[in-house]
């Protein structure tokens, strides 16, 4: 039996111009890699961010407006942009304290750093119970809660110059601990 003929498939433009070829993208790897280093960004996240640079770019690319910019000026946008959600990410996600060489928690640690640790969380929990009340208060609400200052000036009725004393006195009096 006979087969239906295959479909022909639409003409492509390949033109020299078309900044999707594979050749041309692989001109771009090493201006987003600088970009991104320029940014901010070091050590293995730089290859993660760049992958998902041409990701979004790859994505938006029906966006692309040559009459507008450059390719390599959008694909900087591109990667300014990822930069910051990455460091915005960053700062929601809490920071590991023992890192291994790739970047992950050790989830058994050495007993020596788990003494380690301790002997740490002592000393700074004796600290904490040493100082006046509401230098605590103060300290641990907004350094350890991240509460705005001016809120918990405001809660303790002290002024936010003398709340940001009690912090700054607190940070000192813990790392003579």
């Amino acid at each position: 039996m006979p087969s239906a003929p295959e479909p022909a498939s639409p003409a492509v433009d390949r033109s020299a111009s078309d900044p999707w070829q594979a050749d041309r993208l692989r001109q771009h790897v090493l201006f987003v890699r600088n970009a991104l280093r320029g940014l901010g960004a070091g050590g293995a996240e730089v290859a993660d961010l760049t992958q998902e640079v041409f990701l979004v770019a790859h994505r938006r690319r029906a966006v692309f407006q040559p009459e507008r910019s450059s390719f390599r000026s959008w694909l900087y946008g591109i990667a300014r942009r990822v930069f910051w959600t990455h460091c915005r990410t960053l700062r929601r996600r809490p920071v590991a304290t023992e890192l291994e060489p790739d970047g992950v928690r050790d989830p058994h640690p050495s007993p020596e750093a788990h003494v380690l640790e301790g002997e740490a969380l002592e000393r700074i929990g004796r600290a904490l119970d040493a100082l006046d009340p509401t230098n605590r208060v103060v300290f641990v609400r907004s350094a350890l809660y991240d509460e705005p200052i001016r809120g918990v000036a405001a809660d303790l009725g002290l002024t936010e110059r003398a709340a940001y004393s009690r912090v700054h006195r607190v940070r000192s009096a813990l790392r003579a601990a």
